[in-house]
C-alpha cells in the first residue's frame, strides 16, 4: 500500500471505530484460611470467599512458594491467585504478601509492618482480557495451628474491562471535508505518479 493511502486508511479506521474500555474503581474484601506445607521450601495455599464492588461474589484460591532463607516478617512473598465467579468466569493475577502476614511462626512471631499488593493479569469468560491492580492490601491474621491461620484482606484498586468496538460519534461537516480532501490528495498522487512513469 502506498504511504499516503496507508495513512489515509489508518485515519479512517480510527475515525469510524473506537475501542470501548471501562476502568472501574473497586474495593476488595475477603476472608479465608491458609496452610503452609514444609519441604525444601514451604508451599503456601490459601482459599476463601470475597467481594468486589459492583461484581458478583466469588471464591478464591492462592498459592506461593516461601523461601525461608533470611526470612523476616516483612520479606515479600510472591504468588498467584484466582477469583472464581462461577460459570467459567474468572479473574487471575499475581499477589505479593509480607511473610509475617501468614507465617508468623517462621519469623519468630513477628508481625508484618508493610502492606501487600496485587496485579490482575487476565481472566476467562466475561472477564477475558481484564487488567487491574490493588496497590495496597491490608488485613488481619489469626494463627490457628503450627502452620495455618485465618485471615481477612481488604484494599482499593482499579479494574479495566475491555469492551467491543463501537461506532464513533457522528462525523461533523469539517471532518467529512477533511476526509474528502485526503481522498482527493490520494487520487491526485496516483495520477501524477502514473504520468511521471509514462
Amino acid at each position: 500500500m502506498r504511504p499516503l493511502l496507508r495513512s489515509t486508511a489508518l485515519a479512517a479506521a480510527v475515525f469510524f471505530s473506537v475501542a470501548a474500555a471501562a476502568s472501574t474503581t473497586v474495593t476488595l474484601t475477603g476472608t479465608g484460611s491458609d496452610t503452609l506445607i514444609s519441604g525444601t521450601n514451604y508451599s503456601l495455599s490459601a482459599s476463601g470467599t470475597g467481594t468486589l464492588t459492583g461484581f458478583p461474589s466469588f471464591s478464591f484460591s492462592a498459592s506461593a512458594t516461601v523461601d525461608t532463607t533470611g526470612l523476616t516478617a516483612n520479606t515479600p512473598v510472591n504468588g498467584t491467585f484466582t477469583f472464581d465467579f462461577g460459570a467459567g468466569n474468572t479473574i487471575t493475577g499475581t499477589v505479593t504478601v509480607p511473610a509475617g502476614a501468614f507465617a508468623s511462626n517462621l519469623v519468630g512471631g513477628q508481625a508484618a509492618t508493610v502492606p501487600g499488593s496485587a496485579t490482575i493479569t487476565g481472566g476467562t469468560g466475561t472477564y477475558a482480557g481484564v487488567t487491574g491492580s490493588f496497590p495496597v492490601l491490608g488485613g488481619t491474621a489469626t494463627v490457628t495451628g503450627p502452620n495455618s491461620s485465618s485471615f481477612t484482606v481488604t484494599g482499593n484498586g482499579a479494574i479495566n474491562l475491555p469492551g467491543p468496538p463501537v461506532a464513533a460519534p457522528a462525523a461533523s461537516p469539517w471532518s467529512l471535508g477533511l476526509t474528502a480532501l485526503a481522498l482527493l490528495a490520494s487520487a491526485w498522487w496516483l495520477l501524477d505518479r502514473r504520468r511521471i512513469t509514462i
